[in-house]
C-alpha cells in the first residue's frame, strides 16, 4: 500500500488561489539541493513541503514551462475562447508559466481540424451555427462528454433546426461532434463507450450488450447517416466509438450487409 501521500496537502494549480511565493520556494529548494544534471528526489521534496507527491511533480513541471495539451485542457480552452476570453487570460487559467501564443496556436489547430464526417453541402450557415451552439451547450462541461448521449444531442440539434431536413441535421451534428476535443480523445471515447453500454443495459435498449449482434432502429439509422455522409473510406473504428454500443467489426459487417441489400448507396 502506498502511504507516501497520507496526511499530505494536495496542491493543484488554480489561477484564483495560486501564490508565486509557494512556487518560488519549491523551485528554489529543488535548484539548491538537486542542481542540474542531478536527478530530483521528488519524494524528499514532497516530504519537506508536505505536499502530495504527484502534485509536487506536476507543479514543478508547470513551473518549468512543461504543459501537456490534453483533450480536457483543449476543451477548456475552446470553451473559454467561445465565451470571449483572451488568449492571455486562458493561458493564465491553465498554467502559471504559459504564454498567450501557445494558446492561440492550439486554438488555430483546433479550428483547422478536419472532421471525420463532412458537413453536407448546401446547408445554410445559420443552421451550422445553431448546431454548433447545441453541441457546445450540451458538452459545456468536459466531464459530461464521458457520458454524452449522442442520440439526445442529435434530437436537440434537430429541434434547433426545424426547417432543416432531419437527415442533413444529423449528418451536420455528427460532423460537429467529430471535431470536438472530447470526441477526439481515445480515452474519452472509451469512457463514453463504457457509459453508453451501462446506460443501454439499464434502459434495456440493447439486451445483448456491446458485443451483441442485434441492431436497434436508432443504431441502424445512425449507421446509414454516417455511410451516406462519408462517400470515401469509412472509419468504422471512429463510428463505433461514437455509437458506443457496437464494435468496429460489427459496424463493418452491418454496412456490408446493407450494401448487399442495396439499402445504402455508398
Amino acid at each position: 500500500m502506498n502511504t507516501y501521500n497520507v496526511g499530505k496537502t494536495p496542491w493543484t494549480y488554480d489561477a484564483a488561489t495560486f501564490l508565486w511565493s509557494q512556487a518560488d520556494a519549491l523551485k528554489a529548494f529543488i535548484d539548491q539541493f538537486y542542481p542540474a544534471p542531478a536527478s530530483i528526489n521528488f519524494l524528499a521534496v514532497s516530504n519537506f513541503f508536505w505536499i502530495c507527491l504527484p502534485n509536487c511533480i506536476e507543479m514543478y513541471e508547470l513551473l518549468c514551462g512543461h504543459f501537456e495539451w490534453t483533450p480536457a485542457a483543449l476543451g477548456q480552452a475552446a470553451r473559454l475562447s467561445a465565451q470571449g476570453w483572451s488568449s492571455t487570460r486562458i493561458a493564465r487559467q491553465l498554467s502559471p508559466t504559459m504564454g498567450a501564443r501557445r494558446v492561440t496556436e492550439e486554438l488555430e489547430k483546433l479550428h483547422l481540424r478536419k472532421p471525420e464526417i463532412q458537413i453536407p453541402a448546401g446547408i445554410d450557415p445559420r443552421h451550422v451555427r445553431a448546431i454548433r451552439a447545441v453541441v457546445a451547450e450540451l458538452l459545456a462541461d468536459f466531464s459530461a462528454a464521458a457520458s454524452a448521449d449522442v442520440p439526445h444531442i442529435l434530437e436537440r440539434a434537430r429541434a434547433a433546426c426545424l426547417d432543416l431536413d432531419a437527415t442533413k441535421a444529423d449528418c451536420c451534428t455528427l460532423a460537429v461532434l467529430s471535431t470536438h476535443p472530447p470526441f477526439a480523445s481515445r480515452r474519452t471515447l472509451s469512457s463514453a463507450r463504457r457509459a453508453s453500454r451501462a446506460n443501454s443495459v439499464a434502459e434495456n435498449t440493447s439486451p445483448v450488450g456491446r458485443t451483441g449482434c442485434r441492431w436497434s432502429k436508432q443504431e441502424t439509422e445512425l449507421l446509414v447517416q454516417y455511410a451516406n455522409s462519408t462517400k470515401t473510406t469509412k472509419n468504422w473504428k471512429y463510428f463505433a466509438n461514437l455509437l458506443g454500443t457496437k464494435t468496429p467489426v460489427q459496424c463493418t459487417n452491418k454496412y456490408r450487409a446493407m450494401r448487399k441489400l442495396r439499402n445504402i448507396p455508398y
